[in-house]
């Protein structure tokens, strides 16, 4: 779609008409913009400027939407690596707990086997004592 592009206009006036027209790829400003330039046979330097200002804005709003991605991406990272630390931590939790009960259980075993000793002593004693 084509805007039309008159001397007076500025830069944001430009953008603006071009936007609404449903002009959303930069190539059509500029493109509208050179023509501006053309119109204007002193060679405007105010038309220049904002031109270079336009488009380094672009260039740095590009740049943001690539640390922007790159942000996002890093960010999904961390949280796999996070769910994978979570997961490890609830395996190291349960074999941890395992361990917990297991040495209970020893040591329990450990009591048992010194009453059944005690018990054997007392047995022998008794059958000895007959």
């Amino acid at each position: 779609m084509k805007i039309k592009v008159k001397k007076e206009m500025n830069l944001p006036k430009l953008a603006h008409d071009a936007w609404e027209n449903g002009v959303k790829n930069v190539v059509f400003l500029a493109i509208d913009v050179i023509r501006r330039i053309l119109f204007d046979k002193k060679g405007d330097s105010k038309v220049m400027q904002e031109l270079e200002e336009f488009l380094s804005k672009k260039k740095k709003l590009e740049r943001v939407y690539e640390q922007r991605d790159t942000l996002i991406d890093d960010i999904a990272k961390l949280r796999k690596e996070r769910d994978d630390l979570k997961r490890r931590l609830d395996e190291i939790e349960r074999y941890n707990n395992t361990a917990y009960y297991i040495l209970l259980e020893r040591d329990e075993l450990r009591g048992a086997v010194e009453m059944l000793k005690r018990e054997n002593r007392a047995l022998r004693i008794r059958l000895m004592s007959e």
